[in-house]
This record gives C-alpha cells, sequence and structure tokens, in this order.
C-alpha cells in the first residue's frame, strides 16, 4: 500500500470514524511527541532526513572493528558479502531519496539492521516469512527482500516513517505496507514465521503493545517456527523488559534466547543463539572495518551529519576509525 502524505492522511483520518477511543490512544505517537521528533510531514520532500539518523553516540561503534555492540547485537567486522549487501540497500536509498529531490546515502543505518539480517540468514532466509513492526529506515526490509526472503509486511504508527518505508521498499521491489488502523483492527494480517519488533516495544503505550503481541501470535500461529525477535526494548519510556516478558508470555510466547538478542517462539527454534555467525554465503575470505565498508560522496551526505559532528563529536568514518581512544 502506497500513499502521497495527503492521501495518508485523508485515509487515517477516514479510518478514525470506525476506531475506538481505546484503539487510536493506543497507537498515538507519545514516545514520538514527547522526544519532540518529527512523525508527520506535510510534502513527501520531506522524508529525505528519515534515510539515516545518526547523532546517537553508538552509532560511532559500527566504525571500530573487533567489538560486539550489544545494543543492536552487531559484531563490528565485516564480510565481503554484508558489504555488498549493505551497499545495495544504500544505492536504493540512493535511488529513493533521489527522487525526493535530494539523494542521501545512508551511513548508520544499514549497519544497525545487520545483527537482526545475521540471526535471520543464520536460521535460514530462503523460506522464511517476516512482517516487522516499526521499521526505522526500513534497511531490515531491504536487506531481507534482497535476499530474497518473504519479507511480507510492516506496519508503523508514525505517518512519516510509513511513508519513508513505503518509498524506500519501492526501490527493493516489493511493497507491503500495513497501515496502524488496519494492524490495530487485525485486517488483512499475513501468515508469516517471524514478527521483528526492534528497539521500539518499551517506546509503545501499555495497550499498543498488548495489541501488537496479541497481532504477533495470530500471524505466526501457522508457523511451525513462530518467532518474535528483537535484539532491544529501546527507550524505557512506558515499559520495562520484564513487562515485555510478561505480556509475550501471557499469549503463548516461551523465552528461546536472552542473549545476545531475544528471541520468543510458539515453536521449535533451530539455532543456538550465540555467537552470531557472520553472513558470508560466498565463502570470500577476508573482512573489512566500517571504514572500509562505506563511502559517502559529499552529494548525498545525510543531513544530519554536520549537526552530528558539531553536538556529538563525529567524525567521517574514515577519521573515526583511525582515530586514537586514548
Amino acid at each position: 500500500m502506497f500513499f502521497t502524505a495527503a492521501e495518508y492522511d485523508a485515509a487515517e483520518q477516514w479510518a478514525k470514524r470506525g476506531l475506538s477511543f481505546a484503539e487510536i490512544m493506543a497507537f498515538a505517537p507519545r514516545t514520538f511527541e514527547r522526544l519532540g521528533f518529527p512523525h508527520r510531514v506535510a510534502d513527501e520532500r520531506e522524508l529525505v532526513r528519515y534515510a539515516d539518523w545518526n547523532r546517537d553516540p553508538g552509532n560511532q561503534e559500527y566504525f571500530r572493528p573487533g567489538r560486539f555492540f550489544e545494543g543492536p547485537a552487531v559484531q563490528t567486522d565485516y564480510t565481503p558479502d554484508e558489504v555488498d549487501a549493505m551497499n545495495r540497500v544504500r544505492d536504493q536509498a540512493v535511488a529513493a531519496t533521489g527522487k525526493l529531490g535530494r539523494p542521501v546515502r545512508p551511513l548508520s543505518g544499514p549497519f544497525a539492521q545487520l545483527g537482526l539480517f545475521r540471526i535471520l540468514a543464520a536460521i535460514g532466509l530462503k523460506d522464511l516469512r517476516v512482517f516487522e513492526v516499526g521499521p526505522g529506515t526500513a534497511y531490515l526490509g531491504a536487506l531481507l527482500a534482497n535476499a530474497g526472503v518473504g519479507y511480507y509486511g510492516f506496519t508503523d504508527n508514525a505517518q512519516a516513517l510509513f511513508l519513508w518505508q513505503s518509498w524506500m521498499m519501492r526501490e527493493a521491489d516489493w511493497l507491503s505496507g500495513l497501515p496502524w488502523w488496519m494492524f490495530a483492527k487485525g485486517d488483512a494480517l499475513p501468515t508469516v514465521d517471524v514478527v521483528v519488533s526492534n528497539s521500539n516495544l518499551s517506546e509503545m503505550t501499555h495497550d499498543a503493545l498488548r495489541i501488537t503481541v496479541y497481532r504477533a501470535r495470530q500471524m505466526l500461529e501457522g508457523s511451525p517456527l513462530g518467532l518474535f525477535l528483537f535484539t532491544n526494548i529501546g527507550r524505557p519510556t512506558h515499559g520495562t523488559e520484564g513487562e515485555v516478558h510478561d505480556r509475550l508470555c501471557r499469549v503463548g510466547f516461551r523465552l528461546a534466547v536472552h542473549t545476545p538478542y531475544h528471541a520468543y517462539v510458539l515453536g521449535q527454534f533451530p539455532f543456538s543463539g550465540a555467537p552470531i555467525p557472520l553472513y558470508n554465503p560466498s565463502g570470500r575470505p577476508g573482512l573489512l572495518t566500517g571504514a572500509e565498508a562505506v563511502k559517502i560522496p559529499d552529494d548525498q551526505r545525510p543531513l544530519d551529519l554536520d549537526v552530528t559532528e558539531l553536538l556529538e563529536g563525529w567524525k567521517p568514518p574514515i577519521a573515526l576509525a583511525s582515530a586514537s581512544c586514548d
């Protein structure tokens, strides 16, 4: 489902006529509003800002080799296959943002999704069907779609992010976004093997979390795997890890892996959990650093690189990778 900003707003307003107070309140973008995050746009050209965000100091970890970055569960050494996969996604982001008027080649975004991609690759990408709640930059979906995974859908309660995700996934030759009001009602839910809801579970309202977990259970019931997957719960804005665990267990999920990521299952989990294997189907030797993995031309710089350097002391990846930590 693909909307312009005006079409999305009109469809959302129409759908709200049939929603209760509880459903509208559950999926209100409260965390975004609390943070001052701009979650709506009036003009599609504004969507280029959602192609990447680098302000979080943790993003610098991707360019320091030989580490394990716990939040996104990313080992910071990259195979040639992983670099190729991430740069294909970057090319698609450049194509999408170019159509919006200002090409952007993302720096941190593809790295942030690599941990989840590696986990799903270790399980077996070929026959998986994946649905993602709150995809952010949409780069996990693009990585999976490019690898031939049945990436069946996504949903997001933020208008701007849903629109960007739709633009991005169209470049990956895949498009099946489910607006939040349809997800809340359980309309047109696909049957899938994996539901990913990453860095957002504690940022949901309590009712949104309850609905999300219940809808996930519905989508996964027909799968022998039935996996609910995330590496972290996000900012502890509305809930805790214990509350997320309790809610998943209440609808029948079983905790299969707690670290270095979280895997809850309805069926049998075929993967031991740690360490997470690197993705290297070609068998090519050697590992690359983050600085070797990505180059950003000046005319494709993410919009926030300059202000990130001002506020966080972020340096371009090559300079960061060669700088001493002493």
